[in-house]
């Protein structure tokens, strides 16, 4: 019993050490520079999305599930897959 015992207080040690570590990354500022345009999933209009070359517009799927269109940014893939 006094094994068991040991070894989750331990674990709980070893838990609780690494929550600093985890809250330290999130709290990181996120970079919001003066000319940086906004990710492609908060654009909502087609010819916006369309003009940027990191966007991808996903057209409407009416399925059994119906999902609206939207913009998606482009899948990072090995070099030379989407350069023209």
């Amino acid at each position: 019993m006094r094994s068991i015992a040991g070894r989750v207080i331990a674990i709980s040690a070893i838990a609780i050490a690494f929550v600093p570590l985890t809250w330290e990354t999130s709290a990181q500022p996120t970079k919001s520079g003066d000319g940086e345009q906004p990710a492609c999933a908060a654009i909502k209009i087609e010819e916006m999305c369309r003009a940027r070359d990191d966007c991808v517009w996903v057209p409407a799927a009416m399925t059994f599930q119906p999902r609206p269109a939207h913009c998606r940014a482009k899948p990072v893939g090995p070099p030379g897959i989407f350069t023209k």
